[in-house]
């Protein structure tokens, strides 16, 4: 087995292990033992917990950002593109909500790195993405072209968010035709 599969094997392992749990309740061993290499192992790819921990979200956000890129780049008319990035990102968000939190909550970083500094460059990927999807969105005419463009991924994205929360915390599931229909065709009376 290669290097670059023993480190996927441990961050994957690490986010198995982690899931329910707070970061001070999981061992180093115990993820050892989850992706069937030794406690030595680990500390060849990884400074300690807590760096293994940040470069598990940083895996995640760079997920969530392939496969929204991929999404956003197929051959799907813009409104079932826009549907299909939504429900990308939503899945993603609940993937990795625990994880986000926790990493907020905790203050994590510092010498392993900063996590503000690695959300802050997660969430311009997605806004460039969202952007070019949206452009394309207004020149199909599904969008109104008056309207600011980061205005429109503000909106999305907070949408995108909020139902993924709810589903996670309520169990409370939206659908996202329902609330991109919300959005694009608006609430009030005409």
């Amino acid at each position: 087995m290669g290097s670059t599969d023993k480190r996927r094997r441990i961050l994957e392992a690490m986010e198995k292990v982690l899931r329910g749990k707070r970061l001070d309740e999981v061992k180093v061993d115990q993820v050892a033992e989850a992706a069937g290499v030794g406690k030595g192992t680990v500390y060849l790819y990884f400074e300690d917990k807590e760096d293994l921990f940040l470069q598990m979200i940083e895996k995640l956000l760079k997920e969530e950002s392939a496969d929204v890129t991929k999404v956003a780049g197929s051959s799907l008319n813009p409104g079932e593109k826009l549907l299909q990035v939504g429900e990308t990102m939503s899945r993603h968000i609940m993937r990795k909500g625990q994880f986000i939190r926790m990493m907020r909550a905790e203050g994590r970083g510092g010498r392993n790195g900063d996590p503000k500094k690695m959300m802050c460059a997660h969430h311009q990927r997605l806004d460039q993405i969202l952007t070019g999807v949206f452009e394309e969105a207004a020149k199909a005419g599904i969008l109104r072209p008056d309207l600011k463009t980061e205005a429109v991924v503000c909106l999305f994205k907070g949408m995108i968010l909020q139902r993924s929360m709810n589903f996670l915390n309520f169990g409370s599931d939206i659908p996202i035709q329902d609330l991109l229909a919300l959005m694009l065709e608006g609430a009030g009376k005409n």
